[in-house]
């Protein structure tokens, strides 16, 4: 099976990196925020349409790996960024 990473488990790289797992990849994603790698780990989302219950089962499966290691990507084929959206550049946006 394909490993593919995803650097940034954001309201971009969450959903993504759902698509891939469900598509039947294995997913890295790498995260720095401890709180949200607290989160992913017990398979709680965090990102408004990411519903919990369709996070835990790819999590639980390991089709769903986060970490906080940008080693972890060494192994995949493919990797996708997420953007960082800081809260001053969202906020001159709206």
């Amino acid at each position: 099976m394909q490993n593919v990473g995803v650097v940034g488990l954001g309201y971009v790289g969450l959903p993504l990196a759902l698509e891939f797992a469900e598509a039947g990849l294995n997913v890295v994603g790498v995260e720095k925020d401890p709180k949200k790698l607290s989160a992913l780990r017990a398979g709680e989302s965090y990102v408004e349409d990411v519903a919990s219950e369709r996070l835990a089962p790819l999590v639980s499966s390991g089709a769903v790996r986060a970490t906080d290691d940008y080693a972890a990507l060494g192994d995949a084929t493919s990797t996708s960024t997420g953007p960082s959206t800081r809260v001053s550049q969202a906020s001159a946006v709206w």
